[in-house]
């Protein structure tokens, strides 16, 4: 600012001195851009006023609209909209990488499609990236069409900015902090999320030296482990049971204690073909990885027990 105090300034530097004045800041393209840009806007100042003075610096300024503002070089989509928003109050929609994953959650599209109904193919991450952006603009453009206009009118400036922090803060792209987020209740993301989650009743059966039976109460479970397969987060609320003897047609039944946990219901559920197995030999055993992490923690709770 010290170096280029106006557009008009900035415009008159030569390429060179603007280079100088970046030196340190890396990408140059922009400098470039913005060295363009400044030309760009004196010489339209000057051509619309028919002053011959390219130093006319009270009309060489930014563009008001967001059309003029994406004819200048440099200027993008989401520059011209933050600009539009932010600046000048104008309802449009500023959509960076953090507002577009935010929509893409709030609001996910069952098939990424353009403004003329075509389907775009995720060939690519460029391509995923135009697609989402596309489906971000236009909720964005729908969500601040009612913004603007007056005093007691919601700040599409303000709107903008929310949008990018709540991307760059709670809707993060590894680790959402979806308990916290102000519009949870209205993501489709969240939802999606929810449904996705299982909770399931694990019973690890010890034959004999426990004294309890399958009519015993189920009692709290011993631990909870969390276990991940495709989009399925499952968690396993695992229950240790003992029998009286070593039957498997006890050990069955009181299985079905715990999945269905009444004596009641219990009872009308047939006993399943299986096997006893010990500790050493579990690991050979054909169980899922899921199991495998239910039968480690009814062990390790036994064991601190």
């Amino acid at each position: 600012m010290a170096a280029f105090p106006s557009v008009t300034d900035l415009a008159a530097a030569s390429p060179e001195a603007v280079r100088e004045a970046w030196a340190g800041l890396g990408y140059y393209r922009r400098a470039a851009a913005l060295h363009a840009a400044a030309r760009t806007m004196v010489a339209d100042a000057t051509t619309a006023t028919g002053d011959g003075d390219s130093q006319n610096e009270a009309v060489a300024d930014l563009p008001r609209t967001i059309d003029g503002l994406r004819a200048l070089p440099g200027v993008g989509a989401y520059t011209a909209g933050a600009i539009a928003a932010i600046a000048y109050g104008l309802p449009a929609a500023a959509v960076d990488g953090n507002v577009a994953r935010v929509f893409a959650r709030l609001r996910p599209p069952a098939d990424v499609e353009d403004t003329a109904g075509a389907a775009v193919p995720p060939v690519s991450a460029a391509a995923v990236a135009t697609a989402a952006t596309r489906h971000a603009t236009i909720h964005a453009t729908a969500l601040v069409a009612g913004t603007g206009g007056g005093a007691d009118e919601d700040d599409p400036g303000d709107l903008a900015q929310a949008l990018m922090e709540l991307g760059a803060t709670i809707c993060t792209p590894l680790a959402p902090a979806c308990g916290t987020c102000p519009v949870r209740a209205w993501c489709g993301g969240a939802a999606e999320a929810a449904a996705a989650e299982r909770r399931a009743l694990a019973a690890v059966v010890a034959a004999a030296g426990g004294g309890a039976t399958a009519t015993d109460a189920l009692g709290a479970p011993v631990a909870e482990v969390v276990h991940l397969f495709s989009h399925i987060r499952q968690t396993l609320l695992v229950h240790r049971l003992h029998v009286e003897g070593d039957t498997l047609a006890m050990a069955a039944t009181a299985a079905a204690a715990v999945a269905s946990t009444t004596t009641a219901a219990a009872a009308q559920v047939p006993p399943r073909e299986g096997r006893w197995v010990t500790r050493d030999g579990l690991a050979a055993a054909a169980v899922s990885t899921g199991m495998r992490k239910a039968f480690a923690a009814a062990v390790a709770a036994v064991d601190d027990g």
